[in-house]
């Protein structure tokens, strides 16, 4: 088929069969493409990877192709049969993102073989394998993504079953199966993440196990110029002179010292250690770089780090006199590898996905099923009987990079800073298991002709069993700790945001202000400091730290306990040191018994086939998903803000890939299971009825509600909210970092102060983590509907179905991992309509057969539009430091003379506009030869609609508003949303012989 926007095309159905009864085969073959010029990117295209908007809906190029082969026929006559089935699939899409256009694309075998033997006349075996690799090309695309940061998903595998059936008499047949699954997916970034093809991405500059974001790959241009830079201080005397900026970026390249590098670049440089001088020995034997007595060999009164003349022409030939060339003639120096990277100024990602994973899953089913039908005891009852057992197998390989977010701002506006999440841990290997086992009997009783019953009972048990670490509440332990804080009575524990009590303003004193030590004598007062630091120890010795050695920064923290920080960080070995302990990796496992029962009624009041009620009623239970139990082995990330360092270097010389002073280093975030995780289930009643209102035409009317219940969700347990006891709203005091006034955005004179920022503030309870996201039972969603059928079944030539659905479908999230829940001031706002839900549908299907051998077809849809929500993405810092990357619903409203204010909202409070897509379909049925042919033509979208699907809209993304490379004001996208491609054609043809 070929189907494009406002062009043509034509695809070829063609089915063959042999002569005879020995076998037949069946041939079909799909092409769909489109008709624009030659010069199209296609999906493979590398301009696909170039900008945003660089390829627009005329220049996409996109074919489908599905060959069909399909064979069967017996083995041996009467006994034993095969079948056998191939197809290719290779289908793409195009999509208009509002200011991007794409292709996604699918590429998948299916492949399917059974063998059939019937042993006895009563036993037949079936052995069967289906075999499906599917690839799925630019993935995780949406509007405010280029195209190269989609990524490509993996899936698919071989299904082994043998089913064997047993006819043990007319009435009682024994259905036996075995079936195994073995699916390998994966997924892995369109682009790949070594940019710079060099076969590196990350160094651990600073040999402290941890990759920070500075330590990524910083190729040979450190300052980002798009030139190298050599030695430039020919006076030494650390300035800028006329005639030193050798290449033109108005900035002296740092010498080196001590031999570090300074800012030189390029691993082909003779001067290594960037001083302008000519190494011919290596004099510093102790490699202190200080020269001591008899290193000086040479005697230039100079230390030599090592041997720099490598061609042997004894001329530092960084720069070649008189050549006139810029150093290694005009090769470019090599660029640092690409992040994956959310600009907030413009609002746009780019760079190379950051996150890899390749999973194996693997499943073992056996099943029996045993049929009975009883035709005459008081009714007939046909019964079912039956077990199942499953064993699943889970083990995931994930690989994860840094996602960073820049915010340019204008000089002296604010400093421009780069958030970064970094990985804990580069890669973390995942595994969980589960065994299943289930029971069912079922009945369907008639004990009238006119009425049916149906009865069952379902009983399963499922046991998951994965590792993780030792579980604990951050609620808990902080309340622990502030018993025992308040109990010492240090003045310094109970300042600031580290309040203990309850919240009436009054500090307890704790044992420093019992009367009997206040006026002990003074060689009893100083000896009560060691129950004062007995108990303090004790209270920090209650928390638990993250099992991974990254350090992090807290000032608070570092003011109350000054003794666990080295080099301005909180380290870990100190923690450990004074009780802090780490969590302790146990294996852990969840069980749950699960019963169902199920009933449903039918019946015909009149007994003559015209009128019928129907109930149903049931409860469906799901299993646990591993790949959500296996959240607590990680990947965890850790949240970092940095000023931007525009020299690209440190002040000794070492390449930093831009990241500058620190200004947030929070500990890593975590995720939980709960211990008690129940399975999820949904309760569903349904009731109708359906009456014949003339020959061949039906009504039907259906009610039918869902309740989705113990649902999954991760949520935030480490953060909560305050109330302000002045003015009774949640505290808005710390969220925004701002430069206070009279200093610079330099890292030397830098001083930064928190404010309020509109938003309600996030205080911690455990401070040596930041996010805790336990997974649990705590969402659910509702479903309810009425739908409206009027059936014409085919009569007097023509035939049509149509039906009208009422439904509300609400609910707290759609996807256990998504970002509700990780924000405690947004709980309010987060129950509301889903995103599939919409209140008016209306369906119509006509098809109608017309003198000539015509056929003639429509089909209408009408839709109210889906939902979507105005939300406000931003990034602010908790009571002790720790960054937040925080999604709340609504907006800010800006007020004249002062801060702008917050309007909350409720999630999917908005709704897209409604749609209507109308369809033809024409068939014309011939005979050629003695060929049964045929040929129609198809219209999709006859009305060429664009209608707009959005899915989120941002107001204060505009906020960030800066400038571009041509100094001009930019205007972020505010809207992730798509629009419909447009109106498609079809022409095809069919012929059997």
């Amino acid at each position: 088929t070929a189907e494009f926007s406002r062009a043509q095309g034509g695809f070829a159905n063609i089915t063959t069969k042999s002569g005879g009864n020995e076998f037949k085969g069946t041939f079909k073959f799909f092409w769909r493409g489109n008709a624009l010029d030659g010069d199209g990117a296609g999906i493979d295209d590398p301009r696909q990877h170039g900008g945003l908007g660089e390829l627009g809906l005329r220049d996409l190029r996109f074919n489908d192709f599905t060959p069909f082969l399909s064979l069967e026929g017996p083995i041996v006559k009467d006994r034993a049969w095969f079948f056998m089935a191939h197809e290719y699939i290779q289908k793409e899409d195009p999509v208009n993102a509002l200011n991007s256009a794409f292709v996604t694309g699918i590429r998948e075998f299916r492949e399917f073989a059974k063998l059939t033997w019937q042993a006895t006349p009563s036993n037949r075996l079936a052995l069967s394998i289906n075999y499906d690799p599917q690839k799925y090309l630019n993935q995780g695309l949406n509007s405010l993504t280029r195209v190269e940061s989609g990524y490509t998903s993996r899936q698919g595998g071989p299904i082994l079953t043998a089913k064997l059936t047993t006819i043990l008499n007319p009435y009682i047949v024994l259905e036996t199966s075995l079936a195994h699954f073995d699916e390998r997916p994966s997924r892995g970034p369109t682009l790949d993440p070594d940019t710079n093809d060099n076969g590196l991405l990350v160094t651990d500059r600073n040999h402290n196990g941890f990759f920070e974001a500075s330590d990524r790959d910083a190729g040979e241009d450190y300052d980002v110029d798009g030139r190298f830079d050599v030695f430039e201080d020919f006076n030494r005397n650390r300035q800028l002179d006329p005639g030193e900026d050798r290449d033109g970026d108005n900035h002296l390249t740092l010498s080196g010292r001590g031999g570090l590098p300074g800012g030189c670049e390029g691993i082909l440089r003779e001067d290594l250690d960037c001083d302008g001088r000519l190494d011919t020995f290596k004099e510093d034997q102790n490699g202190n770089g200080i020269m001591d007595p008899y290193e000086d060999i040479d005697g230039d009164g100079h230390l030599d780090l090592g041997i720099e003349d490598r061609n042997g022409n004894f001329y530092l030939d960084d720069a070649p006199l008189g050549s006139g060339v810029y150093p290694y003639g005009h090769r470019a120096p090599l660029p640092s590898d690409r992040d994956y990277t959310i600009d907030q100024t413009l609002g746009i990602t780019s760079g190379p996905y950051y996150l890899d994973f390749s999973d194996s899953r693997r499943r073992v089913t056996v099943r029996q099923d045993l049929n009975v039908y009883v035709p005459d005891y008081w009714g007939s009852h046909d019964l079912k009987f039956g077990y199942v057992f499953e064993k699943e197998d889970f083990d995931r390989a994930t690989e994860e990079r840094p996602l960073l977010a820049p915010l340019i701002l204008p000089p002296r506006a604010a400093p421009s800073t780069v958030r970064a999440l970094l990985p804990a841990e580069r890669r973390v290997e995942n595994d969980g298991h589960s065994e299943t086992g289930g029971l069912y009997a079922q009945d369907i009783y008639k004990p009238f002709p006119n009425m049916t019953l149906a009865l069952g009972l379902r009983f399963d048990r499922e046991a998951d069993d994965t590792f993780g670490y030792a579980f604990f509440e951050p609620a808990t332990e902080r309340a622990i700790y502030d018993r025992l804080v308040a109990l010492s009575g240090g003045e310094k524990l109970l300042t600031d945001d580290f309040q203990v009590g309850n919240n009436d303003g009054r500090h307890s004193f704790g044992i420093a202000g019992d009367p009997i030590l206040v006026a002990a004598p003074q060689g009893f007062t100083q000896g009560s400091a060691s129950l004062v630091d007995a108990l303090n120890q004790a209270a920090i010795g209650r928390m638990t730290r993250h099992h991974t050695e990254a350090r992090f920064v807290s000032s608070q923290l570092a003011a109350l306990f000054g003794d666990l920080v080295t080099g301005g960080e909180v380290d870990p070995r100190r923690l450990t040191a004074h009780g802090v302990l780490p969590q302790q990796r146990e294996r852990f496992r969840l069980t749950n018994n699960n019963l169902a029962p199920r009933v449903s009624f039918s019946w015909d009041p009149a007994s003559n086939g015209r009128t019928k009620l129907f109930a149903t009623w049931g409860r469906f239970y799901d299993k646990l998903f591993l790949s959500a139990l296996v959240g607590e082995e990680g990947p965890d990330s850790i949240n970092r803000e940095y000023l931007i360092d525009w020299d690209g270097i440190t002040g000794a010389g070492v390449p930093n890939n831009r990241i500058g002073l620190a200004t947030s280093k929070a500990p890593p975030s975590a995720t939980q299971v709960d211990r008690g995780l129940r399975t999820p289930f949904s309760d569903e009643i349904t009731v109708g009825f359906e009456r014949e209102l003339a020959p061949e035409t039906a009504l039907m009317v259906t009610y039918i509600r869902r309740a989705y219940r113990d649902q999954l969700q991760d949520v935030d347990v480490n953060h909560e909210l305050r109330l302000d006891r002045e003015t009774g709203r949640w505290r808005d005091q710390i969220g925004a970092t701002v430069p206070q006034p009279g200093t610079g955005e330099g890292s030397i004179n830098l001083k930064l102060q928190r404010r309020a920022d509109g938003k309600p503030d996030l205080y911690i309870h455990n401070f040596f983590f930041n996010q805790v996201l336990r997974i649990a039972n705590t969402n659910e969603a509702r479903y309810t509907g009425v739908e409206v059928q009027l059936l014409k079944r085919l009569s007097r030539r023509w035939e049509m179905q149509t039906s009208y659905t009422y439904s509300r479908a609400t609910g707290a999230a759609e996807s256990f991992d998504s970002r509700l829940g990780n924000d405690p001031s947004t709980l309010e706002q987060e129950f509301g309509y889903l995103d599939f839900d919409q209140r008016h549908v209306v369906k119509l299907n006509a098809t109608t057969y017309l003198p000539g051998d015509w056929q003639v077809g429509a089909s209408m849809s009408w839709a109210s539009g889906l939902p979507y929500s105005v939300i406000s993405r931003f990034f602010a810092m908790d009571n002790v430091d720790y960054q937040q990357f925080r999604t709340r619903f609504g907006f800010s409203q800006a007020t004249e003379g002062a801060q702008a204010t917050f309007i909350p909202e409720r999630r999917n409070s908005h709704r897209n506009d409604a749609t209507l897509d109308v369809n033809l379909r024409a068939k014309k049925a011939l005979v050629v030869g003695k060929y049964s042919s045929g040929v129609f033509f198809e219209v999709y979208n006859l009305l060429n609609r664009d209608d707009l699907r959005v899915y989120t809209y941002e107001p204060d993304r505009g906020d960030n508003a800066g400038r571009d490379e041509l100094g001009q004001r930019t205007a972020p996208l505010q809207v992730d949303g798509v629009r419909r491609f447009g109106r498609r054609f079809q022409v095809g043809f069919q012929i059997e012989f």
